[in-house]
């Protein structure tokens, strides 16, 4: 195969064209491999006009690279001999996702999933007073009696899990309230359509998490501010995701309702890790436009990917007054500082990606799919690892 170039773009029309063909075989239970000369003639029924031979090879090619299809070879390259192609495991998986392509929809669908499969890392309950924990506790169908405490710490009090809610009481010393206030924690297991979809409005909507980082509008969670998922689109990609095995349903905690988590615990920890990458790419991100030069097209590209043009653009003209305002002779050296404190971060992620890799390594390899998505968060991608 030849040495293909890593700014290789399909073009829409014949991937999806290839992927046609063998998708129609398959639905009609025909074959399952396809000869090399065979799909390029099928290719161009389908499209209707006859496609440059470089340009099916060249995507064939790059198929193969990236795992979609799979050559068998019977002939070991004997010249001239049929050269035969299927799809690969990974690639009905793709599809069954619906993430098998390259337009706006798939990519549009692949953000929904790095979403869904992140969720449980990046949701959040606010703190609530003992009166909202009463009422809470009713709403799942209990009361405060079920309270049993299994561990006490100086300023925290551990419960026993309530239908697999974990509960924490937290003393606020130095509280206006009084010496002993106190606030209770909520940690509810899984999701539902319902929760997942109502938390994305209020992320939008700048109501969650609390407190936003200092800039107003800016979450850390991808894909939120500029991109909209009905209800329909939500559901379904759960449906994908239980199918898929991926996420499983577990115990109800209001009553009546179909609650899912993630299925596999080790999947869980490579997504908090992941996500502690994706933390330090968002701080090294906001550290380069304050204090680098002329804002790179990859940061201005990420920005975009992150919030949507509209919010990134606003990123981008508060960070250049701040950098005007660092001008000045005294900010020098602050600068200075913080050139260097970016170079520490930098190495810091290395470092971090590095210890990811080998602890998650078995994730890795049996989650390839999902692993992928989760990587996909990040501003730079992890070590390329071989597919």
């Amino acid at each position: 195969m030849r040495v293909l170039s890593k700014t290789f773009k399909y073009k829409q029309e014949i991937f999806d064209a290839i992927f046609t063909v063998f998708s129609e075989s398959k639905n009609k239970d025909i074959e399952d491999e396809i000869s090399y000369r065979e799909i390029w003639r099928r290719i161009n029924g389908v499209l209707g006009y006859r496609v440059y031979f470089r340009d099916f090879q060249t995507h064939i090619e790059y198929m193969e690279y990236e795992k979609i299809l799979e050559r068998n070879d019977p002939s070991e390259g004997r010249r001239g001999a049929k050269v035969y192609f299927s799809l690969t495991k990974k690639a009905e998986q793709l599809y069954a996702l619906k993430i098998l392509g390259i337009d706006k929809s798939i990519q549009k669908r692949k953000k929904l999933y790095q979403l869904l499969i992140s969720f449980e890392v990046f949701k959040r309950r606010n703190p609530i007073t003992q009166r909202q924990l009463y009422q809470f506790l009713k709403q799942i169908r209990t009361s405060g009696k079920s309270l049993e405490i299994v561990k006490v710490t100086d300023k925290i009090t551990h419960f026993k899990l309530v239908k697999g809610v974990k509960i924490i009481k937290w003393i606020q010393s130095g509280s206006i309230i009084g010496p002993n206030a106190s606030v209770y924690h909520i940690s509810i297991p899984g999701f539902t359509a319902k929760e997942f979809t109502s938390y994305l409005t209020r992320l939008k909507k700048g109501k969650e998490p609390r407190p936003f980082p200092y800039y107003a509008g800016i979450t850390d969670v991808p894909f939120v501010l500029d991109t909209d998922y009905a209800e329909s689109e939500i559901t379904d990609a759960i449906e994908s995701f239980r199918k898929d095995g991926l996420i499983k349903p577990i115990n109800d905690v209001f009553p009546g309702e179909m609650r899912y988590d993630l299925a596999d615990e080790y999947l869980t920890n490579f997504i908090k890790d992941v996500w502690l990458v994706h933390d330090l790419d968002l701080r090294l991100l906001f550290e380069r436009l304050v204090y680098e030069g002329r804002p790179k097209e990859k940061d201005i590209s990420y920005l975009k990917f992150m919030y949507g043009k509209r919010i990134a653009d606003r990123i981008l003209a508060n960070a250049y007054h701040i950098k005007q305002a660092n001008k000045s002779r005294e900010n020098r050296e602050e600068e200075k500082k913080a050139k260097r404190f970016i170079q520490a971060l930098e190495k810091h992620r290395r470092s971090l990606i590095e210890d990811v890799g080998k602890r998650h390594e078995n994730v890795i390899r049996n989650y390839e799919i999902a692993s992928r998505l989760v990587e996909g968060i990040c501003f730079s991608p992890f070590v390329p690892r071989q597919n």
